[in-house]
């Protein structure tokens, strides 16, 4: 959702379907909600919905004509509930998959924020002693000869992080290297993004990761898709347009062409070669026993809470790691810093 806040749309709604639910008409139910909401962009979108409906359109055509400024499931969701006539029920089916959807989002970035906040200062910090200080300090180095920074250890030559830091500050390689590492990034963005899509589910922890949260998108929207009444393979269509990961929206539609060919679900997911085992065979076992919505549904709460433990385990592995990376780099400069003068040693020599 790009357009409108997804809490303003959860919360408009849960509010519609309570009216709903109530047996009240419909066109003075979407007034009597437009009024509370503080999302102007949803609440100029509702109007504009508000004015069809009044003119006679249903509320389906209504938002399908708004279908780039709404989420791409509302509108066959919307769809399925007026033509099973239980409308108040989808639309809070709606609310709670959004709701779900955003708690998973929100636990995840929770769990990581932290250690994307250390990430962020270490670069930062790296960034502004390489750019800043390096090259100030090894221009100090440079000019003072070793026999008078040293004082009464004159035959002691610059400890090698010192002499390190000397060269490396003194020369343009660190912004050079800055500038060609941002420029083929920049070159090769695609590339790049496209391999990490394809290679990111081989990581440790943060693979496993990423697998559950998308088995458990898949898995929630599908299942409230089939359970609103959206046919198979509509479902199957919509669910695929929700995926961010190229690789992986591939390998969903791969499943969803076999299944339009008359395969059953549980077997084109698992030719996909994508998706875990024991989910495929569960599914499979689900269409067996015309269970399907209920065991997509069980599937992605179980996955929904993998997600989450799998965040806490790497937040608790991604922070210890990175204070002893900073610990080893700041321990470098102090040495390269302070070492021609209280650890001579470090260089050798007599005295």
């Amino acid at each position: 959702m790009k357009t409108i806040s997804r809490e303003s749309f959860i919360l408009f709604n849960e509010q519609l379907s309570s009216m709903l639910g109530l047996d009240l008409p419909l066109p003075e139910s979407l007034r009597q909600v437009s009024f509370e909401l503080q999302d102007k962009r949803l609440a100029t979108t509702l109007a504009e919905v508000i004015r069809d409906v009044e003119r006679g359109k249903s509320y389906a055509e209504a938002v399908d004509k708004r279908a780039s400024e709404l989420p791409e499931l509302y509108g066959a969701m919307v769809k399925a509930g007026e033509e099973s006539g239980n409308l108040a029920e989808i639309l809070r089916q709606t609310a709670s998959y959004h709701h779900d959807m955003m708690m998973l989002e929100n636990k995840v970035k929770a769990n990581l924020i932290y250690p994307g906040i250390l990430t962020a200062a270490l670069v930062l910090l790296l960034l502004l002693y390489g750019l800043h200080v390096v090259p100030r300090m090894a221009t100090i180095f440079a000019s003072v000869a070793p026999r008078d920074l040293l004082g009464p250890y004159r035959s002691v030559s610059l400890p090698w992080p010192t002499r390190l830091l000397v060269w490396f500050g003194g020369s343009y390689l660190f912004p050079a290297l800055c500038v060609c590492a941002a420029a083929a990034g920049w070159r090769y963005r695609q590339r790049i993004a496209h391999w990490w899509e394809a290679n990111q589910f081989m990581a440790p922890v943060w693979g496993d990761l990423m697998l559950s949260a998308y088995i458990a998108r898949i898995c929630r929207t599908l299942g409230v898709l089939l359970k609103s009444g959206v046919a198979l393979n509509e479902a199957l269509l919509l669910t695929e347009k929700t995926l961010p990961n190229r690789v992986v929206a591939e390998s969903f539609q791969a499943a969803r062409r076999s299944v339009t060919a008359g395969k059953k679900l549980g077997a084109s997911l698992s030719a996909a070669g994508f998706f875990p085992p024991a989910f495929t065979w569960m599914v499979g076992m689900a269409e067996e026993r015309e269970g399907v919505e209920r065991c997509l549904l069980e599937a992605g709460e179980y996955y929904q809470h993998r997600v989450e433990r799998r965040s806490q385990l790497l937040a608790r592995l991604v922070e210890p790691a990175l204070l002893v990376m900073f610990g080893v780099i700041f321990g470098f400069l102090v040495i390269a810093y302070f070492g021609p003068l209280i650890m001579p040693v470090f260089g050798g020599g007599e005295y």
